[in-house]
């Protein structure tokens, strides 16, 4: 984790390919100011850290809603675990064949589907509609589930749970996707296309690492994000690119952990 980290942060900072650290403006090369112009710039940085941090702080509603994403569904897994067994021990041949097989053409699916946009996923449209279509073949697991195990009142009870689970979870992925737009503000156009960047060198590296990790990664960025914006030092062009960098990262890195609840379907079933 330490490694994928470092990665991730020397990244940012050496494709800046500028000193982060250095003063850009007259200040920092000896020249004075009136002092009037020095307050009224004072005044509006001031009132910019303001405003950005209200952002911040609703920003943090999306680490709260990924903990508890994924705490949906590790309680489910949890809760669940001894019924699986159960339930498993109670089938024939023929429905543990079918559990399995149904499993099987789910991850089959999922394998081309990410085939498929491979090639596309630096692209903000086509990672939008990956998703989407990765939500069509959860949903239609879980039809395929009921209509085959439908008769049987205990698988039906834990697939119903497990659906649940990925609405719920569902809502809170759109209210991210929703936070996250309005956190770009202004950056969006370079977040975004920082965002397709990294993911041309990140992308399979990230899907390597477990959620806990991917947290902990996250919660750092958050940490550099917080320093350069409280950083009066630099110019607000030298900041809008840094922040546009390690923002398109952490949305990386974050959704990540969000997409690995699609593809958990039904936790206990193997």
């Amino acid at each position: 984790m330490k490694k994928l980290l470092s990665w991730l942060l020397v990244l940012v900072l050496f494709s800046l390919n500028i000193s982060v650290f250095a003063d850009e403006d007259a200040t920092a090369t000896g020249e004075t100011q009136p002092q009037k112009v020095m307050q009224l710039r004072k005044g509006a940085n001031q009132m910019r850290l303001e405003i950005r941090k209200i952002s911040m702080e609703r920003y943090k509603k999306v680490k709260d809603n990924l903990k508890e994403a994924r705490k949906n569904l590790k309680d489910y897994q949890k809760d669940s675990k001894k019924a699986w067994a159960k339930l498993r021990n109670s089938m024939s041949k023929q429905d543990l064949k079918d559990l399995k097989d149904l499993r099987g053409t789910f991850n089959d699916n999922v394998v081309e589907l990410k085939k498929e946009y491979s090639e596309k996923m630096s692209e903000e449209e086509s990672r939008i509609e990956y998703k989407e279509k990765l939500e069509e073949l959860v949903e239609q697991y879980y039809l395929d589930m009921k209509e085959r195990f439908g008769d049987n009142e205990n698988a039906l009870e834990l697939i119903e749970a497990r659906k649940e689970v990925n609405e719920k979870n569902r809502e809170l992925r759109e209210e991210n996707e929703q936070i996250r737009k309005e956190f770009r503000g202004r950056r969006e156009d370079m977040i975004l296309e920082y965002k397709s960047k990294f993911l041309e060198e990140l992308g399979k590296k990230v899907e390597r690492v477990s959620d806990a990790k991917l947290e902990k990664v996250s919660d750092q960025i958050d940490k550099l994000i917080e320093r350069f914006e409280a950083n009066d030092k630099i110019s607000e062009g030298t900041r809008d690119k840094i922040l546009s960098q390690l923002t398109a990262l952490r949305e990386i890195v974050d959704e990540r952990i969000e997409s690995m609840d699609l593809e958990d379907v039904d936790g206990e079933v193997e």
